[in-house]
């Protein structure tokens, strides 16, 4: 089994880009129409001020050595990236399959590797 040692791991990145999904009937569907119309409204008038994380697609980037291993999520409103990182439920499962992805191509690697 490859494992990272402990404190020597790949490089994360949180990379932010623009939604190109509708807010209106993605950004929350509550079952309360009122809730959902304000919410949608709040997602827009800050998209409108310029701030990218209201409406967003997030690619998480594991970098080992010269392997790169992406995740990505769309349709998300958060405050910032502090926030995604620490109220995302899916914040840790990216990194962690981005981690996963990573050492499967390593073990693949080393097996193709003769030792002598």
């Amino acid at each position: 089994m490859v494992t990272f040692k402990k404190g020597i791991g790949p490089k994360v990145s949180v990379i932010v880009e623009p939604e190109d999904m509708a807010v209106e009937g993605n950004a929350l569907v509550s079952g309360d129409a009122y809730i959902d119309k304000k919410t949608e409204q709040t997602i827009l008038a800050r998209r409108r001020a310029g701030d990218i994380w209201a409406w967003c697609y997030v690619i998480i980037r594991a970098e080992y050595c010269d392997l790169v291993e992406v995740e990505t999520l769309g349709c998300c409103n958060y405050k910032d990236e502090a926030d995604f990182i620490t109220n995302s439920p899916y914040y840790g499962e990216m990194v962690e399959e981005c981690k996963r992805r990573l050492l499967a191509t390593i073990a693949k690697i080393l097996e193709g590797v003769e030792q002598s």
